[in-house]
C-alpha cells in the first residue's frame, strides 16, 4: 500500500510541476529575451545626453568585462558613450541598456520618455529557446531554474501528497503514519 501511495503522490506532483512549468514558459515569457534596435545618435551626443539616465546611471556600471561587466546573452549590457535614437526627435537618445529597461518596466505600450511619442525601433526576439537544439544544458537549466518557484513547489507538492492521502481514506493514512 505504502509503495503505491508513494508512487501515486510522486506522480501527481511531477504532473503538477510540469504542467505549471508550461504555463509558465507560455504564458509568461520574460521580456528580457530580446534585443532593441534603435538608429545611431547624432554626432557628439555624449553619456549625458541619455533622456533616461542623464549619464548618472551608468556610474556604477562596470565597463569592461574585466571589471564584471553585465552581459545579456550574446551583447554587453551596457558600453559607454554607445547612444541610439529610438524616437523621431533625433536628439532623443538613450544607452540601449537604458532604454530595454525603460521598455521592460511594465506592461502596455512604450513611448519615448521626453515627448511620448511612440518608440521607433526594432526588436529582435531571441528564439534560442528550451525548444532548440543548440541551447546547452546548462543554460536550460539556467532557464528552469529562473522559471522555478520553489518555494511554491514544495507547498504545492505538500498539498497535492495532503490530497493523495486524503483520497486514500483514513486506512491509507493511517498505513502511511505507522509505516
Amino acid at each position: 500500500m505504502i509503495p503505491s501511495l508513494i508512487a501515486l503522490t510522486c506522480s501527481a506532483v511531477v504532473c503538477d510541476e510540469i504542467i505549471h512549468l508550461l504555463l509558465l514558459n507560455t504564458i509568461c515569457r520574460r521580456r528580457s529575451r530580446v534585443t532593441l534596435i534603435g538608429r545611431p545618435a547624432p554626432i557628439g551626443a555624449t553619456d549625458a545626453d541619455c533622456c533616461i539616465c542623464y549619464g548618472a546611471g551608468v556610474r556604477d556600471l562596470p565597463t569592461s568585462e574585466s571589471e564584471g561587466m553585465l552581459f545579456n546573452g550574446d551583447e554587453p549590457a551596457y558600453v559607454p558613450n554607445e547612444l541610439y535614437n529610438f524616437c523621431k526627435m533625433s536628439q532623443h537618445v538613450a544607452h540601449r541598456f537604458c532604454i530595454k529597461v525603460w521598455w521592460e518596466s511594465g506592461p502596455g505600450d512604450k513611448s519615448c520618455p521626453y515627448c511620448r511619442q511612440p518608440l521607433l525601433m526594432e526588436i529582435v526576439e531571441n528564439n534560442d529557446r528550451v525548444n532548440s537544439w543548440n541551447v546547452t544544458v546548462s543554460r536550460w537549466a539556467d532557464e528552469l531554474w529562473y522559471l522555478w518557484d520553489w518555494r511554491s513547489m514544495i507547498f504545492r507538492g505538500l498539498l497535492t501528497a495532503g490530497c493523495v492521502v486524503s483520497l486514500c481514506g483514513a486506512s491509507g493514512l493511517q498505513a502511511f503514519i505507522s509505516g
